[in-house]
């Protein structure tokens, strides 16, 4: 995902250093551009967008209504096969 430092003048604030909000024109790069501004230069890590999929009005065959935790059987998937 493209975190070029245009993408901080979407979330520069007038009371505060930053928005954590891009708008209604905030992007899953928006939301990363925010989290970068925390993450201490030379760390690994990774924004997992799933605010369309975090929740769901009903029960559905891999999770029952409510929140999903949509993408955590796979970062842990993930973090298994790095061992």
């Amino acid at each position: 995902m493209p975190l070029d430092e245009e993408y901080l003048a979407q979330i520069k604030g007038d009371d505060a250093d930053l928005r954590n909000s891009g708008g209604k024109e905030a992007t899953p790069v928006i939301g990363g551009m925010f989290l970068k501004q925390f993450i201490e230069e030379g760390t690994r890590w990774a924004h997992l967008d799933i605010a369309g999929v975090a929740d769901v009005p009903r029960d559905l065959p891999y999770s029952q209504k409510g929140a999903t935790g949509f993408g955590v059987r796979l970062v842990i998937k993930y973090l298994e096969g790095l061992e």
